[in-house]
C-alpha cells in the first residue's frame, strides 16, 4: 500500500469518501464545487478505476480505513484529502466510523479539514463525548478549516474554538485576499496559492502572505507556506513535537 504524498507537509492520505464533494452547501441534486478546487481538476484526469471518484462524486470507500492498520509506523495521515468528510451530505454514521478508525489506529496523526466548521465541531464532540474521551487522548488528532478570504475567517474559525480538541489549525489555501485572523485557540497555520491555469485564477499579493505570517509570529503560531510562494517566503514551520516529512514508509 504506497503512502507517498505531494501533499509537503503529511506522509499519506486516505479517502474514505472517495474523490468528491458536493461543495460548501451543495447537495448531490445541486452541487456547489469550488471553481478553484484543485482535486476536482484532479479527478478530470480519470485516473482511477472507480467512476465515482473520476465523477467527482463522495461514496464510500471502506479499504481505505484498513490502511491505518496495516501502517504499523507512525505517520502524518491526511483524512479525506480529495473531498470533505464533514459536508452537510455526508450521512452521521461515516464521520464516526471514520473516528472510531483512527482511535483504534492511535500509531498515527490525523489531520482533518473542513469546509463545514459547524458539522465537523458537532460530530467530533459528539463522538469523543460517547466514548468518554480525555481531552488529552486527542492530542494525535488534528482538526482544521479552509478559510480563503475575509468572510470564511470570521464565519469558521469560531467554530473550532468549540471543539473538544487541543489543536486547531487553519488551511488558507488557496489566499484570495489579504485576511485579519483571530487565532486564538489555533495551533498551526498553512497557506497556499491556487494550482493551474484557470481563467481568473487569483495569484496572492506579496503583502497578504507577508502579514499573515507577521500575524502568526505575533501570536506565536507556527506557518507553513506552501508551493511558489515559498519560495519567496521560505518559512516552513511544524507545530511542537512534530518531525519534518519524512517518508515513514522507507
Amino acid at each position: 500500500m504506497s503512502d507517498r504524498s505531494k501533499i509537503d507537509y503529511i506522509d499519506a492520505s486516505i479517502n474514505p469518501l472517495g474523490w468528491g464533494c458536493f461543495g460548501p452547501g451543495g447537495t448531490d441534486r445541486e452541487p456547489k464545487r469550488c471553481e478553484y478546487c484543485y482535486a476536482q481538476t484532479i479527478a478530470k484526469r480519470h485516473l482511477r478505476k472507480c467512476r465515482n471518484c473520476n465523477e467527482f462524486v463522495p461514496h464510500w470507500h471502506p479499504e481505505e480505513l484498513e490502511k491505518l492498520s496495516h501502517w504499523k509506523k507512525p505517520r502524518r495521515i491526511f483524512v479525506e484529502s480529495m473531498g470533505d468528510l464533514f459536508g452537510d451530505w455526508v450521512t452521521s454514521s461515516i464521520p464516526f466510523e471514520v473516528l472510531r478508525q483512527t482511535f483504534y489506529n492511535r500509531q498515527h496523526t490525523y489531520l482533518f479539514l473542513t469546509k463545514n466548521p459547524k458539522r465537523m465541531v458537532r460530530e467530533v464532540n459528539e463522538f469523543f463525548f460517547e466514548y468518554d474521551t480525555p481531552r488529552w487522548e486527542t492530542t494525535r488528532h488534528w482538526f482544521g478549516t479552509t478559510i480563503t478570504n475575509q468572510a470564511d475567517a470570521f464565519q469558521r474559525i469560531s467554530e473550532l474554538w468549540k471543539l473538544h480538541s487541543p489543536n486547531g489549525w487553519l488551511s488558507i489555501e488557496p489566499l484570495l485576499g489579504p485576511i485579519y485572523l483571530r487565532l486564538a485557540g489555533i495551533n498551526w497555520v498553512v497557506i497556499g496559492a491556487e494550482t493551474g491555469n484557470r481563467k481568473g485564477k487569483v495569484n496572492p499579493d506579496p503583502e497578504w502572505v507577508k502579514d499573515i505570517i507577521e500575524q502568526c509570529r505575533a501570536a506565536g503560531v507556527p506557518v507553513f507556506v506552501k508551493g511558489k510562494i515559498a519560495e519567496r517566503f521560505p518559512v516552513q514551520e511544524y507545530p511542537e513535537g512534530w518531525r519534518q516529512r519524512e517518508w515513514a514508509g522507507r
